[in-house]
This record gives structure tokens, sequence and C-alpha cells, in this order.
């Protein structure tokens, strides 16, 4: 960090007691605040799949650092962040076989409560990535109220069309893994895939309401919350509908793990008189975290390119544009 800004370690308990531990980056005068909400499996608060849960990332992960570098960015307009480590993740507590998007939800109320009693006079904007968009609209729903939200590749489509799409994009090379290099390196992941799409873990999840799944790779074992994918399960436009204030969306136009032509039925409902409050900008050529994409780059050779110049720009734009959502300054509605 720079001497325009510092960082300070913060903690905060959550609904249930569990601590979640993160770091506040605070420019000299900031005029808003975020709060980052991250995407699927451990994730730590720079936004990177953790790679000190050996037992999912056995031999690390490539570091994308997605919410520092935006951490950064935000700084330079005098925006401060709120960036944790997730529940189960980093230094965080928790159990992740008990992890759900509701109580995912949960933390994100208690992470807001405490952002607003410590910072009462200036705008809390809540950015989900991914997974953490529909925490976010799961997070309004409980009454939580931010000024404006900001929703990063999110998946608002029904989560069979999430598993078409992936099918033949992230999930494309470890269901194809002849040698093994994916399921050793990643074997929650390489487990997670299989199951889904040639187990019986998409059956289990709409047939049952088993609580844990066993997922496998070889000798490697992990559980899993069958609830949580039950909760993907939720239609993120609904919810999308109900929400108030500002909302601004960002796609990737090459995203491998969810389609951005749901920006589509945004605009068709806006002619119908829906979505009034919510602006969709794709941005050309990025993937899911916004890095430029090649040819035959996947999920993982792409996490450690650098941020797309053009998102940054366009991150930092939206807060110079300065968007508020007044009656969140006066609680819930």
């Amino acid at each position: 960090m720079d001497n325009h800004y510092a960082e300070e370690e913060t903690t905060v308990i959550s609904f249930d007691g569990i601590k979640l531990r993160g770091a506040l980056t605070l420019p000299r005068v900031p005029h808003s605040l975020v709060i980052t909400v991250h995407g699927s499996f451990n994730q730590d608060r720079n936004g990177d799949l953790d790679s000190s849960s050996k037992w999912m990332y056995p031999e690390g992960t490539p570091k994308r650092r997605l919410f520092y570098d935006m951490s950064v960015a935000l700084a330079k307009v005098n925006v401060a962040t709120f960036r944790y480590d997730k529940r189960a993740s980093g230094e965080s507590e928790g159990r992740y076989a008990d992890v759900t998007l509701v109580v995912l939800a949960k933390d994100v109320k208690a992470i807001f409560e405490n952002m607003r009693a410590r910072f009462p006079a200036i705008p809390i904007w809540i950015i989900g990535q991914s997974e953490g968009c529909l925490v976010t609209l799961k997070t309004y729903e409980l009454g939580t109220r931010p000024n404006a939200i900001l929703l990063q590749s999110p998946p608002l489509v029904p989560f069979d069309k999430v598993l078409e799409h992936q099918k033949n994009r992230a999930a494309a090379p470890f269901l194809n893994d002849p040698t093994g290099e994916l399921a050793r390196k990643y074997p929650y992941v390489s487990a997670f895939y299989k199951a889904m799409y040639e187990g019986d873990m998409l059956r289990r999840i709409r047939m049952t309401n088993d609580q844990y799944y066993t997922l496998t790779n070889g000798q490697w074992t992990a559980v899993t919350s069958l609830q949580k994918y039950r909760e993907y399960m939720w239609d993120g436009l609904e919810m999308l509908k109900k929400v108030h204030c500002p909302v601004k969306i960002f796609f990737g136009s090459k995203d491998l793990n969810v389609p951005p032509e749901v920006a589509q039925n945004i605009e068709a409902g806006k002619k119908e008189g829906l979505f009034q409050n919510v602006e969709v900008t794709t941005l050309a050529n990025l993937e899911h975290s916004f890095r430029e994409l090649a040819p035959g780059d996947g999920f993982f050779e792409a996490l450690s390119k650098p941020l797309s110049p053009k998102y940054v720009t366009a991150l930092q734009d939206l807060f110079k544009e300065g968007r508020s959502c007044p009656e969140a300054l006066s609680g819930p509605q």
C-alpha cells in the first residue's frame, strides 16, 4: 500500500459467534466503502482460491488477487474496501461442510452492520463475485440495505443452464484429464465436476433431502453441503427484481463459468418495465474474473494473468459517478 491509504486488520463477529477476519483498506478521506463477497469454494480475503486449504488444493493455486487488486484500484479513487476470509477459509473460523449460501449471506449482513456502525455517514456498496452475487441478493432479502450493489459475473440463470454452460468450458478439462494432472493438483474441483456431470450429485440435490455429499478422487475424500447447491437453484433474476437500490452488473463476454447472455434477459425485461434500477456492462473478451482470454486458456490458466485495464477503468468510473441509494441510510425497508 502507498502512503495515500492504509490497511487495517479487522475481525467481525458473525451471527453465530464465528470470527470473520479480514482487512480494511482505508484512503485518507473515503467517500464510499465496499464489501467484497467471494465466489465458489474456499477463498481468502484477496479473492484467491485458498491455498492454505491443502485438502482442497494440495499444490496451491494461481494467485489471481482479484479483491486485493480491486481494493488498490478503488483506494485510488478514495473508496475504502473491506475484504475478508470467507467462512472456513484463511484465518476465518467455521466448518466448510456446513457452509451454505444462507449462512454466507448472514455473514455479509453481520459485516454490513459492523461497517455501517463504523462508517455511518458514507455510502456502502456490496460487490458480489460469481457465487457471491447470489449471496449478495440473499443478503438484501434478509433486510440489509446497501446504497448500491455491483454484481460481477453473476449466475442469474437456472443452475441447470450454468451447468450446461460450464460443461464444455470450465468443466471440460477436468472431465477429460487423461494424465490425471488436474485431478492431482485440484482434487476438489475435479471430484466436484465428475460427481456433478458423471455421478449422482445432481440427482441427490434434486431428489433427496440429504445434507451432505462426500466427494471422492481415488483415496482422497471431502464433504460438501448439498443444501448449498439446492440454494444454487434460486432464480437470480426473480431475486434481482426485488432489489430497489441501484444495481450494476459486469460480465466478461468470454466467461467460462456463467453465461453472459443473461444480459439479454435483463434488457428484454427493461422493455416491460422491469430492472429499471439495473445497468449491465459486458466487457469484451474478458473471462470470469476479468482477465483477457487467449485461445486455449482454461479457468486456471487465466487466473495468473493481470486484471484487464478495461475492467479497472470501468470499476473506477462507476464510483466516480457517485451512485447511491438514499433510503439505505434510513434502515431496512
